[in-house]
């Protein structure tokens, strides 16, 4: 095609350019000043106005050239181009370079998705990038513009792409949109995510059980009656934050169902004389505690293992300080006896249900991907694997557990230099035998 000067008046800068702002336009303006424009402008006449033209490639070029003072630019003039095809080709070039922030190359990836009709296969061949991080910008572009642009640009709040991977998680873009507005930093937002993507997970579980609960003729407790209260016993116990939640249960005659925070019980009435019903309040009220912090644990295991695999994953960016981490890790490991086995580095990288279902080939191929993770990952899966059966109260009573209390905030040290912290108050004090549930000594 052949190139033709059109004056600078007459090109504009593209409506649809995917990319919003320009860096370093001055030294390319004095570079264009002294040695002109280097590289011809593609551009397509504006249908709009007449005569004037708007630039596909070289847009940068052009704020350059005004800052510089150019009367004209060389120009390739496409007659023909769908506008289409003019946005793709803007966004290819843009992304091409590096030039577009992460927000724009979601913003441009939606615009071909919706307005132009485009598949995610097709933005794959045009770009080169992979489904998963098309699908990842496309859950950005979902983010509300205001408050994302916000957060990028405030150095301190250091947003990253494993923060916006993390948002993906919770279903509900409002509540991604609730949780970017309110975080106060980063860690605050993953942490924000977790525990957002964990109560959708629990809300669906339970509306899912209650359903089938009364299906199969299973009533509610009675208000104030919990697994654990005298005369009732508990039949079987299920995690709301299990992928495979599920009743499971055949002979359902004289069965009721509670539900609590983490966890939905089946239980029935215990057959005993009238003169065996005689309640040791002491006891009762100890098994409740006992069963408090056993639930609130569980919660926290939960927190970290979901930030455990998000590290094995390659979601959490890696430390500054590995070495530093390495040594702890073996420290850890050496001090608590930790058995270093494959199948405790696998179980952690899968989730201990879904290593407990797979065949041996799934095993195999799990074990494969476990081992060939970074040693300081797997080191770190390992040390956490020996906190599943963790308990912070002693075998009596509802005394803290010291020893217990030692090994989990080593633990929790170790994943806060990869910047994992506990999203409530409640967390350290249980941790640290602060909480208001634990008893002293004689009571």
């Amino acid at each position: 095609m052949a190139v033709v000067e059109i004056k600078i008046e007459n090109l504009k800068i593209h409506p649809k350019n995917v990319r919003q702002k320009y860096e370093g336009i001055e030294e390319l303006a004095q570079s264009i000043k002294k040695n002109g424009i280097m590289q011809n402008l593609t551009v397509v006449p504006d249908k709009e106005e007449e005569g004037k033209y708007l630039v596909v490639i070289g847009n940068r070029r052009l704020t350059a050239a005004r800052e510089a003072g150019l009367e004209t630019a060389p120009c390739v003039v496409v007659e023909d181009m769908a506008e289409k095809e003019q946005i793709i080709t803007m966004l290819m070039e843009n992304m091409n370079r590096k030039d577009l922030t992460v927000y724009e190359e979601s913003e441009a990836m939606q615009m071909c998705f919706e307005d132009f009709g485009l598949k995610v296969e097709d933005i794959e061949e045009k770009t080169g990038l992979s489904k998963t991080t098309i699908n990842h910008r496309l859950n950005i572009a979902k983010l509300d513009k205001e408050t994302l642009v916000e957060k990028v640009e405030d150095k301190e709040f250091q947003l990253s792409l494993s923060d916006l991977y993390a948002l993906e998680k919770v279903k509900d873009v409002n509540t991604r949109n609730k949780i970017l507005k309110e975080a106060w930093d980063s860690k605050d937002l993953a942490n924000k995510a977790r525990q957002a993507a964990r109560e959708e997970i629990r809300e669906k579980n339970k509306g899912k059980l209650i359903a089938e609960c009364e299906k199969l003729g299973i009533n509610k407790a009675p208000d104030g009656v919990n697994y654990y209260s005298n005369g009732w016993l508990q039949i079987k116990h299920i995690s709301l934050d299990s992928d495979e939640a599920e009743i499971g249960i055949k002979h359902t005659e004289g069965l009721y169902y509670v539900v609590s925070y983490t966890s939905l019980d089946i239980i029935k009435k215990e057959k005993k004389q009238k003169e065996e019903k005689e309640i040791d309040l002491r006891q009762e009220e100890i098994k409740e505690k006992r069963a408090k912090i056993k639930a609130k644990y569980e919660e926290m295991h939960k927190d970290m293992e979901d930030f455990v695999r998000n590290i094995l994953e390659g979601k959490v960016e890696p430390p500054d300080n590995a070495e530093y981490i390495g040594k702890l890790t073996w420290e850890f490991i050496l001090k608590y006896r930790v058995a270093v086995l494959e199948c405790n580095l696998t179980s952690v990288l899968i989730g201990a249900q879904a290593y407990k279902n797979a065949d041996e080939e799934e095993k195999k191929k799990a074990t494969e991907r476990a081992t060939a993770l970074p040693i300081l990952y797997q080191m770190t899966a390992v040390a956490f694997s020996s906190l599943e059966y963790l308990t912070l109260v002693g075998y009596y009573g509802v005394l803290y557990n010291e020893a217990a209390g030692e090994k989990l905030n080593a633990m929790h040290y170790i994943l806060s230099n990869f910047g994992f912290s506990f999203a409530d108050e409640e967390s350290y004090k249980l941790m640290n035998g602060e909480h208001e549930l634990y008893e002293k000594e004689g009571n």
